[in-house]
């Protein structure tokens, strides 16, 4: 990453908080913790690996993170001498794979590419091919082969897989998505719409496997405020659970329809409300062999962006996750801001929420959620010897280009109409305040760093 400006004019300050904010993305490694996870039984000392002796292995993997989480589990079958079957990987464009086709794995692997955040005509397409390699490892299960199946799962699997239900176009998935995303409705709401609208989505690629053994490890893009606290979402959250079982209801998905999109309702309510296959889900629900684990979260980003805080002599206290509108995210971290004292660090991780006007509207340039809240604060007005760092862990920030901004004092001039016109991407790469990227391979939300200078 870096900052894209000519004059490469930052100050000590705003580098102190970039510098904290990129090292703990880069220190964060899902690669490391799906081989972690994978090995566990082996670093515990068990006689075993977690894998049947004898069994082969199918990995298939969807998000954005999919290609070092694949690294990170071949890495692991390797070690334990398993047999891997076949390796499809599902992730977005732009996302570097080409460390699989160096990787020592025998294992043949297939990459394929999807849309992000509307799913297209190559997610339907990675969907049947998931689908069908489920049920591939489900008929050699039921001929007495000895299979498995090990699904990895990160943010952006809910778009780069796309299976309708019967009866549904991709156009109106993509309606119902991009409808709900300019709402400002949370992940957590859109992704169980999708949920139950989709044959792949809540356990879909689950049921597809029938009676083989499926691991599931998944790497965490959702928080959800539950009363007065935050959680990680739960496996049927993460991603929209393509190998996880939904536990909502479709009266649920149909009220948060109706709240972010209630011209939709009339045409999908009869889906919405349609009962769900018991039988199949009670045959799964009875399996001994279930086995899911959340490998990393957002708060793991946390915790390395205050170690690495420490280590360059500053004092970090832990915010609460921003997961509110994001005018008002930028209020709360405003305050903060004008209340710590010097050689103090704020760390938090987010998902704003921003409603967007119709796409027809004049008011819609380029721009994400991260550069928008670092655009927000900066026009506010922050404190002279403060900065703020918004990043995406992904390395995309919405149509921005950018992967975040990082900002102090007050905005220059424009800074108003640029949100106005919903177009901050121009404004802070014009003005030396766009951080720059290209795709990390990662995905554990936002990360938001205030730095007060320590005198």
């Amino acid at each position: 990453m870096g900052v894209t400006s000519a004059s490469d004019a930052l100050g000590d300050l705003r580098r102190e908080a970039l510098a904290i904010t990129e090292g703990a993305v880069a220190e964060v490694s899902v690669e490391a913790a799906v081989t972690r996870s994978l090995r566990a039984a082996t670093i515990l000392g068990a006689d075993s690996s977690l894998f049947e002796n004898g069994s082969r292995v199918t990995v298939l993997a969807v998000g954005k993170a999919a290609p070092k989480m694949t690294l990170g589990a071949l890495s692991a079958l390797d070690a334990l001498q398993v047999d891997i079957a076949d390796v499809l990987v599902v992730t977005s464009d732009g996302t570097d794979a080409s460390a699989l086709e160096t990787h020592a794995s025998k294992a043949r692997v297939t990459v394929l590419r999807a849309s992000h955040p509307l799913p297209d005509e190559r997610s339907v397409h990675a969907a049947e091919r998931l689908l069908a390699a489920a049920a591939k490892v489900a008929r050699r299960v039921e001929d007495g082969a000895r299979e498995e199946l090990l699904v990895l799962v990160s943010g952006g699997a809910s778009a780069l897989a796309c299976a309708p239900l019967e009866g549904i176009s991709l156009e109106e998935k993509r309606q119902i998505i991009d409808r709900m995303l300019r709402s400002g409705a949370s992940v957590a709401a859109i992704n169980m719409v999708r949920r139950h609208l989709s044959r792949i989505k809540g356990g879909g690629l689950r049921r597809a496997a029938g009676h083989a053994r499926v691991r599931s490890r998944l790497v965490a893009d959702v928080l959800v405020r539950d009363a007065d606290r935050v959680r990680v979402g739960a496996p049927h959250e993460i991603g929209s659970g393509p190998s996880c079982l939904d536990p909502t209801s479709g009266a649920e998905a149909l009220e948060a329809l109706r709240v972010h999109a209630p011209d939709l309702v009339p045409r999908f309510a009869p889906l919405l409300t349609r009962t769900r296959p018991i039988a199949t889900d009670r045959v799964i629900d009875r399996a001994i062999d279930q086995d899911v684990a959340v490998v990393a979260t957002p708060f793991d980003l946390v915790t390395a962006a205050k170690a690495i805080a420490a280590r360059r002599g500053y004092v970090s206290l832990e915010l609460s996750p921003n997961l509110d509108p994001v005018d008002i995210v930028a209020d709360r971290l405003l305050a903060h801001a004008r209340a710590l004292r010097p050689g103090e660090v704020a760390i938090a991780v987010g998902e704003p929420t921003v409603a967007l006007p119709p796409p027809t509207t004049s008011a819609t340039g380029k721009g994400g959620r991260a550069g928008r809240l670092a655009l927000e604060l900066w026009v506010r007005g922050l404190p002279a010897d403060v900065a703020f760092v918004a990043l995406a862990s992904d390395g995309v920030d919405g149509s921005s280009g950018h992967a975040g901004a990082v900002v102090s004092g007050l905005a220059p001039t424009g800074g108003e109409d640029a949100l106005a016109r919903f177009d901050d991407a121009p404004f802070l790469a014009q003005h030396g305040a766009a951080i720059s990227s290209k795709p990390t391979g990662s995905n554990l939300l936002d990360l938001h760093v205030l730095v007060r200078a320590r005198s």
